[in-house]
């Protein structure tokens, strides 16, 4: 069962507006699983991918092997734009 995206209760999975709070349910949200990636758990509101630079440094706050090595990920992550809940891809 889905989430309504504005009070965050549970709904049935055909239903058009929320029970409680009467807000009108998005179409992807309505089709939705509850461990489908892209709608946030916590909120029910679909979930934005983002990226960010993760660097293996170390300690020392710098690469004691050189610069030569890259030592830098992607991390890739979902992220709510609601209440800011992460899910990470991998």
């Amino acid at each position: 069962m889905p989430f309504c995206p504005s009070c965050g209760k549970e709904i049935p999975s055909e239903s058009k507006y929320c029970y409680w709070c009467g807000a009108q349910i998005p179409t992807d949200i309505q089709k939705a699983k509850v461990d489908s990636i892209d709608i946030c758990p916590k909120c029910g509101s679909k979930m934005e991918r983002r990226n960010k630079l993760k660097s293996d440094l170390g300690p020392w706050g710098f690469n004691p092997w050189g610069y030569a090595l890259g030592l830098i990920k992607v991390i890739e992550y979902y992220q709510c734009p609601k209440c800011k809940y992460q899910r990470s891809i991998q």
